[in-house]
């Protein structure tokens, strides 16, 4: 396959369908009433997208413009994943800001308050919170809505991996065209063939780029008005419709057979419709293949033809098949949708349908490299909430295969655990399963202390495989690995869990994420987490836990020459803060090479504070002292080369901290969340830090050095 698009999830998605065909004073389009009616039904369909009839608003003639923009906030209000809007009818330029006006049944060249202006549809879907939203136009002019895209920059940046497309029937002085007497407008006619016939060399998925590229060349192909797209953050590449050339409908003149299935080397399964070979094993061949029932992609696994009869391939494929989930579905579980055995001229042979996943977690790896913290806490977490399931289901069954060769992906990029290891129900199975039995045995890359130490492993062994993926996915590599099996194992028995706070080069997670990746990595089974709730729940109090002063020093410690600029009022906070960096730099957390700290005090000389002044400028200075031994202590560690401090005083001091050139901190008590801005986050993010850096400087120019 060419493509593993992800696919929107139509049930958190929204579709706004306008279309008008009639008009009281400009030309009329009969082909929009077909167009638009054919689009939703299109959209709806399970065989494209399958998004719900509640969830799609098919709007013909609209009688004001209201109509249209509650639709459209209704519709931005609820989306989550993908919002789409599709409007087709008459657009005209607006004569005084040259951007585009749709028109509605009682419009009138001319007056403006009969046009629906798409800036006001623009606002609301600018508002949602929709990962990703599609606008296609199918009117004159539509091409004005490029230059200026749907999403500040500031916007656009935040807006994750989906993000904007837009997509318009024609350049912005150009016309759209309908032809006379055809059942569609020239551009929603091509969009629809596309969307129904597929395209060939693409994958699965349709992405959005495909299909404008498709239409682009069938209309250009045509001498038709070539059509305009706009992409941000990559929305192009990520799926909107099943491709249907892989998933072709039954030909209207011949009868689907009533017995099931295809013609591939002669498989029938009954249901089921087999398309293209995805591939197998040494035992199996496993086909794309479409349920005829739910029109919904499947992967189907037949045992093989030159393999039937055998007793060692039948007992391996059959110790597969008891690897999978056989009790209630779960999202982050593969589907067992049915097993039996399938018809074949030469006999029968066992198969097994499954939900199809088209990737696994490790080409998500290998394409993108070590995940965000955050994504790769979702997959965790989503991986977690699978075990807890399968260990309240089967308190007695195997454990979870949870690597990233063996966590497949879905078509929305949603993780699902596809095997559990589980041994032989009978004696004498492994000796018929032989050599090849190992695809049902623990891998080694996740294998705990216990279960190297030829112990079965129970929940808590599910929480150190979770440990080992969790660290994988932040560095990219497993804790434990050698090119030799029995090294592993005896890593994984004798060596502590390494920290990722000492790979400079990958991401480091806060202190609070070692710790509880360090105690899912324990080597005795009784420091673990207990079961996948308990460490679900050690997950949920790591993200809720409010960001410490401490853990943006970790953070800051990554910069090679590192600045500290703090200005505060009682310095035992910074000191506290600088002693558990310090703990982190011992532990082989990374440390900079030269260390220079700027300390702001208050001089305290307002008269209300004259009475305690001595009394409170006493004490501040006690705390730059200690302060200043934590400094000190960290160039002993010999990972500083290093350290210098400067302290000075002024009148007024507001509590802030600019951590080198990416993080600022300000706060007003110990006990208050702080609130933090980090330069690389975006352009806003930036320009705080730079004012905060500003701020301090101005007041260290004005400020008087201490004796």
């Amino acid at each position: 396959m060419t493509s593993s698009a992800v696919l929107p999830d139509p049930k958190s998605s929204r579709v706004v369908l306008v279309g008008v065909s009639d008009y009281e004073h400009l030309e009329p389009l009969p082909a929009v009433a077909d167009s638009l009616v054919d689009l939703t039904e299109a959209l709806r369909s399970p065989r494209l997208w399958g998004v719900p009839e509640n969830h799609s608003i098919m709007l013909h003639n609209p009688a004001a413009a209201d109509v249209v923009l509650d639709a459209v906030r209704e519709a931005a209000a609820a989306a989550r994943d993908t919002l789409l809007l599709y409007y087709a009818g008459h657009g005209l330029p607006d004569p005084f800001s040259g951007e585009l006006d749709l028109t509605l049944p009682g419009s009138i060249r001319g007056k403006q308050e009969t046009l629906l202006a798409y800036e006001w549809i623009r606002r609301p879907m600018l508002a949602s919170r929709a990962r990703r939203r599609i606008v296609i136009l199918d009117s004159c002019y539509s091409g004005r809505i490029l230059p200026r895209t749907m999403s500040a920059p500031n916007l656009a940046d935040k807006a994750g991996i989906e993000g904007v497309f837009l997509m318009a029937a024609s350049a912005p002085n150009s016309e759209a065209l309908s032809p006379p007497g055809a059942r569609h407008t020239a551009f929603s006619g091509e969009l629809l063939r596309i969307l129904h016939e597929g395209i060939p060399e693409a994958g699965p998925a349709l992405d959005l780029r495909s299909i404008f590229a498709e239409l682009d060349r069938a209309l250009t192909r045509n001498s038709l008005p070539r059509p305009q797209s706009s992409n941000r953050n990559t929305a192009g590449s990520l799926g909107l419709v099943w491709n249907s050339h892989r998933f072709p409908p039954p030909p209207a003149t011949t009868p689907m057979p009533t017995t099931g299935a295809t013609d591939a080397d002669g498989v029938l399964i009954d249901g089921y419709e087999l398309g293209e070979r995805l591939g197998g094993g040494p035992d199996t061949s496993t086909w794309l293949a479409r349920s005829r029932r739910a029109l919904l992609p499947v992967a189907v696994t037949v045992l093989r033809d030159d393999r039937v009869g055998d007793p060692a391939a039948s007992a391996r494929f059959h110790a597969w098949r008891n690897s999978l989930h056989s009790g209630d579905p779960h999202p982050s579980i593969a589907r067992v949708h049915a097993d039996g055995e399938a018809r074949h001229w030469k006999g029968a042979r066992p198969y097994v349908v499954l939900e199809y996943l088209p990737g696994t977690l490790r080409d998500r790896l290998e394409s993108d490299g070590p995940l965000p913290l955050a994504e790769a806490v979702a997959v965790v977490r989503a991986v977690l909430e699978g075990v807890r399931h399968a260990q309240a289901a089967d308190q007695d069954g195997g454990r979870a295969s949870l690597t990233p060769d063996t966590l497949r992906t879905g078509p929305r990029g949603d993780v699902r655990i596809v095997r559990f290891h589980r041994p032989p129900q009978h004696s004498e199975d492994l000796d018929r399963v032989g050599s090849a039995f190992p695809t049902t045995t623990v891998p080694l890359h996740q294998l705990s202390p216990e279960q190297a130490m030829g112990g079965q492993g129970d929940a808590r062994s599910d929480v150190y495989a979770v440990g080992c993926l969790f660290y994988e996915l932040l560095s990219g590599s497993s804790p434990f690995d050698s090119e030799h099996a029995v090294t592993i194992a005896y890593r994984h028995m004798t060596e502590p869990a390494p920290r990722l706070s000492a790979l400079r080069d990958k991401v480091v997670p806060l202190p609070r994420w070692e710790k509880a990746l360090a105690k899912a990595l324990m080597k005795d089974p009784r420091l673990r987490y207990r079961d996948a709730e308990d460490m679900l729940a050690a997950l949920t109090a790591c993200e809720q836990a409010p960001f410490t002063l401490a853990e943006a020093i970790v953070e800051a410690f990554r910069e090679e020459d590192l600045t500290i600029d703090a200005s505060f009022v009682d310095g035992r906070w910074l000191r506290r803060a600088l002693r558990d960096a310090a703990v982190e730099v011992a532990a082989g957390a990374p440390a900079p090479r030269t260390l220079n700290l700027r300390l702001l005090l208050p001089s305290y000389d307002t008269l209300a504070l004259l009475p305690q002044r001595e009394l409170m400028r006493t004490a501040s200075e006690d705390a730059a002292r200690e302060v200043h031994a934590e400094v000190h202590a960290l160039r002993e560690l010999g990972r500083v080369a290093s350290a210098r401090m400067e302290v000075r005083r002024a009148l007024t001091v507001s509590p802030l901290f600019v951590l080198g050139e990416r993080i600022a901190l300000e706060v007003v008590t110990e006990s208050q969340p702080l609130r933090r801005w980090n330069a690389s986050e975006g352009a806003d993010e930036a320009n705080v830090v730079a004012e905060c850096r500003s701020r301090f400087d101005n007041a260290w120019d004005t400020a008087v050095p201490c004796a």
